[in-house]
């Protein structure tokens, strides 16, 4: 069985560090592609009802709000630059794991 396109060799070869920035990869590449469906769909829907009353409506998101049009949407992934002490703590887990 092949998750993620990997072999289980592939998948053995990861480190956990490794193997968990693909989940948070497949994770962003789940929701953009979540986010292009309904951008989609809301578009379809704006020329749908456009069709069918007098006063137009010229933006998409006034008839159909989501949370990303304000940036108001929060990722559960931190995406903060590592500090000088995440590097570290890296560097120790590392050589702790080389032994």
């Amino acid at each position: 069985m092949v998750y993620f396109g990997l072999s289980p060799n592939a998948f053995l070869a990861y480190t956990p560090l490794e193997f968990n920035r693909l989940l948070i990869v497949k994770a962003d590449e789940k929701y953009n592609n979540y986010k292009i469906d309904m951008e989609r769909m809301r578009l379809q829907t704006l020329y749908l009802v456009n069709v069918q009353i007098k006063d137009k409506i010229k933006d998409a998101t006034k008839l159909m709000p989501f949370d990303w049009d304000e940036n108001t949407h929060k990722n559960d992934v931190d995406a903060k630059p590592m500090t000088e002490e995440d590097w570290e703590a890296l560097d120790k887990f590392a050589n702790i794991n080389k032994k």
